[in-house]
């Protein structure tokens, strides 16, 4: 239907893309040095190599409504989006002491400012339909910490997942506390999920971990309005809000599904094989959920287990979170999808990469012409 491309002689990338009920198309990610979005819409991230975040309305036909750009001392990447009819959220992390939200004009209209700069911190944004910038709220530590997902729900409350390095997050009025790896503290991270209101404020979150790090990657609203949060662990044991995880082997995939407030655990469950297993992303199909990532062999569990070898790894959960069908491609090197879509017909989109030869569910034989190559499935519905 079309194509397009923006930038300029920096390094540039898209992240994150989301659509809303009123066509519009919503592409976030970072920026280096000058580069252009379209007829004088130029941007400057500031000092050489640095790098600024941006986000940009576009209609259905491709036509560029706006861009804005997320501005700092030092670095800052948009990694998550989600958009309504009322606008998009973002959400990432940023470096130094202050970020600003700038407006058509390139004024600073929403800031973040703190007395020391850290490694890293999080935060998440809301720009209305017509590219304002509405609020913008952060949480801080004293390490790297991030937003890898977003998720709306109802009366504008918005999920964001990711994972905190920090020994003592602040968000809000709420503090979350590492869990330390005493003998390799470098190791430690924990995945974190928060809920805020319409207005930014933060109202809820729970965190979990172990002495090993976690990462919360996907986070989708279930067909009961809970969030649903899935991701990675490398600890032998997981902690989560008074619940008990055991890991499997060397990666372990997890799902975790809290109350509709964030504030405590409803149902969770981890798999892994002896290799690794990870979970990058979470989509609704219908009333049940798809799960996608990579599997690193056997699980031994009959409900989830696509046998032996590193697989491209498809599961499908019902809202209870039980196993309603599981599938993986066999890669012949490194594999592993990265994001899934559900078509209106509950057909699924899956999107990744491999490297070496796999077969695709449906069979079909695929070589890499490169180092690594990326595929797209079209895949029937359940």
């Amino acid at each position: 239907l079309w194509a397009k491309t923006f930038g300029g002689p920096g390094m540039d990338a898209a992240r994150a893309v989301a659509t809303a009920p009123n066509g519009a198309i919503y592409l976030a990610g970072h920026f280096s040095g000058v580069a252009a979005f379209g007829a004088n819409r130029t941007f400057d991230s500031g000092s050489e190599g640095a790098l600024d975040g941006f986000i940009m309305r576009l209609d259905e036909h491709g036509g560029v409504s706006w861009v804005r750009q997320a501005h700092g001392q030092l670095d800052q990447k948009i990694l998550a989006v989600a958009a309504d009819e009322s606008g998009v959220t973002i959400g990432g992390w940023y470096e130094g002491k202050t970020l600003e939200l700038r407006n058509a004009n390139g004024d600073a209209k929403k800031t973040l400012t703190k007395t020391m700069a850290h490694d890293k911190d999080l935060f998440v944004a809301k720009y209305d339909d017509a590219g304002a910038p509405r609020w913008l709220t952060g949480a801080s530590g004293n390490k790297n910490d991030a937003i890898e997902a977003l998720a709306l729900g109802v009366g504008g409350r918005v999920y964001a997942a990711g994972y905190f390095n920090s020994s003592t997050l602040q968000a809000g009025s709420l503090s979350f506390s590492l869990t330390l790896n005493i003998e390799e503290p470098e190791l430690s991270r924990d995945a974190i999920v928060l809920a805020l209101d319409s207005q930014g404020a933060i109202s809820g979150g729970v965190s979990f971990g172990g002495a090993g790090p976690e990462e919360a990657h996907g986070v989708v609203v279930g067909p009961m309005g809970a969030p649903i949060v899935t991701g990675w662990s490398q600890s032998d044991e997981v902690s989560l809000a008074g619940k008990s995880l055991e890991g499997k082997g060397l990666d372990d995939l997890f799902v975790v599904k809290l109350s509709a407030d964030a504030k405590r655990v409803d149902r969770a469950w981890m798999v892994g094989s002896p290799g690794r297993d990870a979970a990058f992303e979470i989509a609704r199909c219908g009333d049940s959920l798809v799960v996608v990532g990579t599997s690193g062999g056997s699980t031994g569990d009959t409900h989830w287990d696509v046998g032996d070898g590193q697989r491209v790894l498809v599961g499908r959960l019902d809202p209870q979170l039980r196993s309603v069908g599981v599938e993986g491609a066999l890669v012949g090197g490194e594999g592993r999808a990265w994001g899934v879509a559900a078509l209106p017909n509950q057909e699924l989109v899956v999107t990744g990469y491999f490297k070496g030869s796999f077969k695709a569910p449906n069979g079909q034989p695929l070589t890499t012409k490169g180092d690594r190559d990326l595929f797209v499935w079209r895949l029937p519905a359940p």
